[in-house]
């Protein structure tokens, strides 16, 4: 009975965090009603702090990728926007520089597609510049420019699973025309799935390569892990596993991280009373009113 009044009242969703790159406590930030937000990316300007996430409408069942001004002195993001949405699916909405330009790839598995968005104007004027590879199942695509060559790491479906754990990494010469082959050898840390999956984007620490995976052992994104990558060219990836980011006590899961230099963002799984329940408990109540 317990379990099943568990089951009916409480659920379990994601939450934007957010810090200072400086300090270690992070801040939770309030969903709106009937949503949730997670897979958070980072864009600084001299103005302002944007931050891009899937939106997800429990109404419509599936995320959108949505924009909002993050106020520092509240913890708050404000002026939100919608950025890509329609009948797909849209999450994980990658932000990548290439000098002057400001990029976005969003995981749309359901559309059998990896793309490329162009952010024309910071920050919801966005236009689709091109398929990066198509008829292809794949989440959490994370694009990384090393030794002048683009490299596109992204997760397929571990064969014989339902779990998109398996690591894959793509390679080109040219972002905008060029074709996307597959990186030869592939040697990871772990398992696919204690840390295939795809966490945030990779990133230069001093002198060394950092990939963020998700470790996935006990659970989809239970905790984050930090990986050094060893070797990236089109014949090899090669990566050693460093240490591991653990969810805070109260939480149930993390599975994206970004570090911008002012602020870090990341998301968190918590407990909190069932969208639904509160839905129906409202227009019970609002029934009663109208009988009286």
């Amino acid at each position: 009975m317990k379990d099943i009044i568990g089951r009916v009242f409480i659920k379990h969703i994601w939450a934007l965090a957010v810090k200072k790159t400086t300090e270690k406590k992070y801040t939770i930030l309030k969903n709106p009603w009937f949503k949730f937000r997670a897979d958070p990316f980072v864009v600084e300007t001299d103005k302002d702090i944007f931050v891009y996430f899937e939106d997800f409408n429990f109404f419509l069942n599936r995320g959108s990728i949505f924009v909002g001004v993050l106020n520092e002195r509240k913890s708050k993001i404000e002026k939100v926007r919608p950025v890509l949405g329609g009948k797909h699916h849209f999450s994980y909405p990658c932000i990548i520089r290439e000098k002057n330009n400001i990029f976005l790839v969003p995981e749309t598995a359901e559309k059998k597609e990896i793309s490329l968005y162009q952010i024309v104007k910071l920050p919801d004027q966005i236009k689709k510049r091109r398929i990066l590879l198509d008829n292809i199942d794949a989440v959490d695509s994370t694009l990384y420019y090393h030794k002048d060559r683009w490299y596109l790491f992204t997760n397929t479906l571990v064969p014989g699973t339902n779990k998109h754990n398996q690591l894959r990494v793509f390679f080109t010469d040219d972002l905008y025309e060029g074709q996307f082959k597959p990186v030869k050898h592939i040697s990871m840390a772990k398992t696919p799935l204690s840390n295939g999956r795809m966490a945030g984007n990779i990133h230069q620490r001093n002198s060394s390569i950092i990939r963020y995976s998700q470790d996935c052992t006990h659970g989809y994104g239970d905790n984050i892990n930090i990986n050094e990558v060893l070797e990236l060219s089109p014949e090899r990836y090669k990566e050693k596993f460093v240490n591991t980011i653990s969810k805070p006590d109260k939480t149930f899961g993390m599975h994206t991280i970004n570090k911008g230099n002012r602020i870090t963002v990341t998301d968190f799984k918590i407990r909190t009373l069932n969208p639904l329940t509160i839905f129906l408990v409202n227009m019970l109540s609002l029934l009663k009113m109208f009988r009286h």
